[in-house]
């Protein structure tokens, strides 16, 4: 492969859920769908996880007028952003995963659903997406775990989980750029939620994260990312929404965050080897307890994008790489007990 051996060198239409109660199952049940297509990696559970699914409140009589349509651009109730949803059909009396995936700053709903194509995903493999956009018309996320986009996003995941058939042991966020960055400020604010957490192009810890248990770390970054820098350094735009001109390199805030799930430090994942994925994909896989699994996907010379993305450049590093169905390979393995 062209990646060397070590992380660092190159410098790096909606049918709700039926209305019969939802039982528990087994996590590696069917009722979680198979690994999607293209995805790296395997949909069994870690090894040692015994968890069994846990139907949200919305399991005993799911609001049909939820999910009378994809779109709710006005929101609903007390959130007050813009949001798409998918649920896929016939899964009735299932409690069925969730994913929260959102934009980069300046995005919207609809470019990311286009670009990252989860909606479709989960329509397809079974599991809830939610595609939230942020609260300001700008369109720009206030990633602090005290401020008004996570808590708008934690009212989302409160109706949904109230109204949805959703099992609890199996919700995940994912971003892109600031949306990922956004994932981690989520699972900092609220770890015993998310089950597990991908960002893509945005590995990035704005605020320092102490947490009370381990949650499952997918990175996926570009080695040429000129917005969000593999090495740390920010677009000058990009610093000033996040209140620095820099933050650490990639491969330093994925250690950062596998020892606080209890992965080991030694050797740093700048000197981990690289596996081949693809001829410009190299996967680092730390070594963790099942319960705090973390890896990084490097696309050498990969700039700020999401890699496979179905409107993607097909030339542009990473193209033969789908980001999207590995994310969700590596959710379907991890559950919250």
């Amino acid at each position: 492969m062209t990646l060397i051996g070590r992380v660092a060198a190159p410098l790096l239409a909606l049918v709700l859920v039926g209305g019969a109660a939802c039982g528990a199952a087994p996590v590696a049940s069917s009722n979680r769908g198979p690994a999607a297509t293209g995805a790296v990696g395997s949909d069994a559970p870690a090894p040692g996880l015994t968890v069994t699914s846990r139907p949200s409140g919305g399991c005993t009589a799911p609001d049909l007028e939820l999910a009378a349509v994809v779109d709710h651009p006005d929101g609903i109730e007390y959130v007050e952003s813009a949001f798409l949803l998918h649920v896929p059909t016939g899964r009735s009396g299932e409690p069925l995963p969730l994913v929260v995936d959102m934009h980069g700053a300046t995005g919207s709903r609809s470019t990311q659903e286009s670009a990252s194509g989860f909606g479709a995903l989960g329509m397809r493999e079974g599991f809830i997406t939610i595609t939230p956009q942020a609260l300001l018309e700008s369109r720009v996320w206030r990633l602090h775990p005290d401020g008004p986009d996570v808590a708008n996003v934690r009212a989302l995941l409160s109706i949904a989980t109230e109204r949805l058939c959703v099992d609890l042991a199996r919700v995940y966020a994912t971003g892109f750029s600031m949306g990922g960055m956004m994932a981690i400020a989520l699972a900092c604010d609220d770890p015993v939620r998310f089950a597990a957490i991908a960002p893509v192009a945005g590995t990035v810890e704005v605020e320092p994260c102490e947490r009370a248990v381990p949650v499952p770390f997918l990175a996926v970054h570009g080695t040429a990312d000129d917005r969000v820098g593999y090495d740390g350094r920010m677009a000058e735009n990009v610093g000033v929404l996040i209140g620095s001109p820099a933050g650490d390199p990639v491969p330093k805030v994925v250690g950062v965050w596998g020892a606080g799930n209890g992965c080991s430090t030694e050797p740093p994942v700048a000197d981990l080897p690289v596996s081949e994925v693809t001829g410009d994909v190299g996967r680092v896989a730390l070594s963790c307890p099942p319960i705090g699994e973390t890896e990084l996907f490097v696309v050498e010379d990969g700039g700020h994008n999401q890699p496979g993305a179905p409107n993607g450049d097909p030339d542009r590093p990473g193209a033969g790489f789908d980001a999207t169905a590995t994310i969700w390979s590596f959710f379907a393995r991890h559950a919250r007990g």
